[in-house]
């Protein structure tokens, strides 16, 4: 027999409303327990929901449940939070090994149970699930099982029982229930979502005690759900729920609400037109099967009352010749007839004419009111042909608006738990159908662009896409001089190192203060690269020679370092170690030069397998190095060989990528997109993370990352044209 367990923890109590059940069928032993924990409702953290079956013994059991309620306790009750989510995490590692200890000894203990633990903190839902309960997410009458859909209920062998965190974004009038597979072992899927979706929260315990009296299953049933909602939205819902006759059950006030809101969506002051069609055709059929007379059938089957005879082949010439007889006498007529058209017309207007002429003026005067009477009956049939092909108009465009608007909690939901491919395709289709929708009034075209906006804002949000429409400019280089090309830019200390076609201009970040030193008296020619190392920066040319430039001093001093190799194209250079790395497009290979002193060694090469680079547009080292291509394609390298890589495909797809960016201790890949405009985030395992863009970023050449520069953001630099803008980026 299985025991449930649900823990609720409240939280923020001002922003939820909650109801409780747990159903002990007669014949089961109550093996439950059901504790409520609350705090001060001043305390802004969150909601923590914890679910608890299993078939263990009944002190195994309870040992696990108990060590729940102790992590939840140590983490979240007995301490001051600054990072609920981070607390959240350390809580689940915790219980992994304390988990993992108790049932290590028998490991098929393990598919003997199901847990599930819930965060709501803001409008952030966090989940972890080992097993197979349900995690229900309801709008409106639209419910998903994010649990079933995300397939995260697989047993996950070894240490880590929550082998994956989800997370996902959530709105005001949202429900959530967390319950266990008896749920639906006692009632429908449908039933479960009428009564979860329709019922006022208060009752949804009360109908399921009454959905359970009648069984006799040995099981329990044990679950909570949560509605977030605002005090206003809660005032409107308990209007919707009041009604003059008070049911006597929860059963009646589900069948009232079902059927208030089938009154309210049907057209008012319009006959049901398909129960009338429904009505006509069963007497229509009835007075056909009654006026049918009574026929004697066949007793042999039918196909053999045919009788087949042999052809009469002597009979073919003269059958064919009355064939072409006929087809010549036909064709003959059909010439005389359109040759005579003109005539017969004429002949039959006479006629017509002398016979009205000769009409009774009585006759005359009905003649022509019976023609007034048909031109009006014409002119009748036509308007109603007209106002008839504007109603079938008008229908096809609300009924094209209702297909696109009802598709859109689909889509949120589908966003929540995950979904992306599924969003996509959802969205595409919403496209198409905004694309036939008519543009022929004002009003239409609004609706049509309000459409449009809110399918690419979907979009946006199913592809993990930002917009930043007036993103911090820090600097106009073309204010500060003119003349100047800027090439790159990066980070070094407080300042932004910006390399130009003429000069080094450094910005520092806090005073804002610029100074610029300029390369002609230190024959630099055509410089490329700047990239930072310790408190200076090395300047690489397109003569292969390399420049120290110190930040502090402000100053340049040549090195002995020269790469001599001729005609060779070098994309990008690096450093990793204080040693430097440059990526060779002609050879296909990565040069590395040591640090000897203030220069660097002759370059060796780096790789140690054939690559293919020619189309490389950069690189960057984190201990392995990740090459970029222009049309988005990363090679990883690892100790000079290649490994195993693919980024994640997205919307809209990499087109002309130039940089890429990381360092040991960032666990992202930052892209430059310069098509798109965007920077572009994936972790280390090619999955994207975030895109940001804006139509500031146009003919973007380059960006620097201070990561975690601010408590919970990052800091992105990007340059475009002459400017140097600043982005926040939310870790």
């Amino acid at each position: 027999m299985s025991i449930s367990d649900t823990i609720l923890i409240h939280m923020n109590k001002n922003e939820y409303n909650n109801a409780i059940f747990q159903i002990n069928t007669p014949r089961s032993i109550n093996h439950s327990d059901f504790q409520t924990f609350s705090l001060e409702t001043n305390i802004d953290l969150g909601i923590i929901l914890f679910g608890f079956e299993s078939s263990l013994p009944a002190g195994t059991h309870n040992k696990i449940k108990q060590l729940a309620i102790e992590s939840i306790d140590s983490y979240f009750i007995s301490q001051n939070l600054t990072n609920p989510l981070d607390t959240f995490e350390s809580m689940l590692s915790d219980l992994n090994n304390k988990f993992f200890d108790i049932v290590k000894e028998q490991i098929s203990w393990t598919r003997k149970i199901n847990i599930s633990i819930v965060l709501l903190l803001d409008n952030k839902l966090h989940f972890v699930n080992y097993g197979n309960n349900h995690l229900l997410l309801i709008k409106h009458r639209y419910m998903v099982d994010m649990i079933k859909e995300m397939s995260v209920n697989l047993q996950v062998p070894g240490k880590k029982l929550f082998d994956q965190m989800y997370s996902g974004s959530i709105e005001n009038f949202f429900r959530f229930t967390l319950c266990n597979q008896a749920t639906f072992d006692y009632t429908s899927f449908e039933t479960t979502k009428d009564i979860l979706s329709l019922l006022p929260i208060q009752n949804i315990q009360t109908q399921i005690e009454q959905l359970t009296t009648k069984t006799h299953r040995n099981q329990n049933i044990s679950g909570v759900i949560i509605q977030k909602i605002n005090n206003e939205v809660q005032e409107n819902i308990s209007e919707v729920y009041k009604s003059d006759e008070q049911p006597q059950n929860s059963i009646e006030k589900l069948i009232q609400t079902s059927q208030r809101t089938k009154k309210l969506l049907k057209p008012q002051l319009l006959p049901d037109i398909l129960q009338i069609f429904k009505f006509l055709k069963k007497k229509e059929k009835e007075t056909i099967l009654k006026e049918m007379p009574e026929k004697n059938l066949p007793e042999k089957p039918i196909y053999k009352r045919f009788k087949f005879s042999k052809p009469s082949f002597n009979k073919i010439p003269f059958n064919l010749s009355n064939i072409l007889l006929k087809v010549k006498h036909k064709k003959n007529k059909t010439i005389d007839i359109v040759k005579n058209t003109p005539q017969n017309f004429l002949y039959l207007w006479k006629n017509l004419k002398n016979k009205y002429t000769n009409l009774p003026k009585s006759s005359k005067y009905l003649l022509n009111f019976a023609l007034i009477l048909l031109l009006a009956l014409a002119i009748n049939l036509v308007t109603l042909g007209l106002k008839q092909q504007a109603k079938e108009k008008v229908e096809f465009y609300d009924s094209l608006i209702e297909q696109i608007t009802s598709k859109h909690d689909e889509i949120q939901a589908t966003i929540i738990y995950g979904d992306t491919k599924k969003a996509r395709e959802l969205l595409i289709n919403n496209m198409n159908l905004i694309a036939k929708l008519p543009q022929n009034n004002e009003d239409r075209k609004n609706t049509y662009n309000m459409l449009f906006e809110t399918n690419q804002k979907f979009m946006d949000e199913a592809n993990k896409l930002y917009t930043i429409p007036s993103p911090l400019l820090l600097i106009d280089l073309n204010k500060f001089n003119n003349s100047v090309d800027p090439i790159n830019i990066s980070l070094n200390k407080n300042s932004i190192i910006a390399l130009t076609n003429e000069s080094i201009i450094n910005i520092n970040i806090n005073t804002k203060e610029i100074s610029e030193l300029s390369f002609t008296d230190f024959n630099i020619i055509n410089p490329k690269y700047s990239i930072p190392i310790d408190t200076i920066n090395l300047i690489y040319s397109e003569d292969g020679k390399i420049f120290r430039y110190d930040t502090i001093t402000n100053s340049f001093a040549p090195t002995k370092t020269t790469f001599t190799y001729n005609n060779n194209k070098i994309s990008d250079i690096g450093t990793y170690n204080n040693n430097l790395y440059l990526l060779d497009t002609t050879e296909n290979q990565i040069w590395k030069m040591n640090k000897v002193g203030d220069n660097f060694s002759s370059p060796n090469k780096w790789t140690k397998e054939k690559l293919d680079i020619s189309n490389a547009t950069s690189f960057t080292i984190d201990g392995n190095i990740y090459i970029l291509e222009n049309n988005g394609n990363v090679t990883k390298l690892t100790r000079g060989n290649k490994k195993e890589f693919n980024l994640e495909k997205i919307e809209p797809p990499l087109t002309n990528t130039i940089k890429i960016y990381s360092e040991t201790d960032i666990p992202y890949l930052y892209i430059l997109d310069k098509n798109n405009n965007r920077i572009i985030i994936f972790d280390k395992q090619g999955k994207l993370v975030k895109q940001y863009k804006s139509d500031k970023f146009n003919n973007s050449k380059d960006f620097a990352i201070d990561y975690k520069a601010q408590e919970d953001s990052t800091l992105v630099y990007i340059l475009a044209e002459k400017n140097i803008y600043q982005i926040a980026i939310e870790e």
